[in-house]
């Protein structure tokens, strides 16, 4: 909903900047051009696939694993206070974390807007965590959002009979 405005004011911006500052510009555009050739270029050789799969497979074992032993946290999770728990208030299962993990697919697909849906949807999840059932609840109880305990005695009371 939000997209298209987001793309709008960006690129009115880039416009601006560009008649006001226009050999920054170009030089923010051939390094943009550097970076997203390196991430962007295509797998040559048998190589460069097999360093891709490991890769994925690298981060995959990393969401999955720390999220599931570490009971919804990584290590950059833990840092931030904020924690991952099911919709319905059952601890993580690795299921749930294999779910999530291989959700982050699906939240990069079309330019990230999956992980952008955090800013319009009513309860701030993103796309792998609708997939998955989860959400992504602060330790510490911050401003305008709920904590681990309240979205747990929420899930009991609507689910009890």
């Amino acid at each position: 909903m939000y997209t298209p405005i987001a793309i709008a004011v960006i690129t009115v911006a880039a416009m601006i900047y560009n008649a006001v500052f226009p050999q920054t510009y170009v030089a923010a555009v051939e390094e943009a051009e550097t970076v997203f050739g390196a991430i962007f270029r295509p797998i040559d050789d048998l190589g460069d696939g097999l360093n891709l799969l490991i890769r994925f497979f690298g981060a995959y074992l990393y969401f999955t694993l720390f999220t599931w032993q570490w009971r919804g946290q990584t290590p950059g999770k833990k840092l931030l206070h904020v924690r991952i728990i099911r919709l319905d208030g059952q601890p993580l299962s690795f299921w749930n974390s294999s779910e999530r993990a291989t959700g982050y697919t699906a939240s990069t697909a079309l330019l990230f807007t999956g992980f952008l849906q955090y800013f319009w949807d009513r309860h701030c999840q993103t796309t792998h965590d609708k997939i998955a059932e989860t959400l992504v609840v602060h330790t510490r109880t911050l401003a305008n959002r709920p904590s681990e305990q309240e979205v747990r005695e929420s899930s009991a009371t609507t689910q009890a009979p």
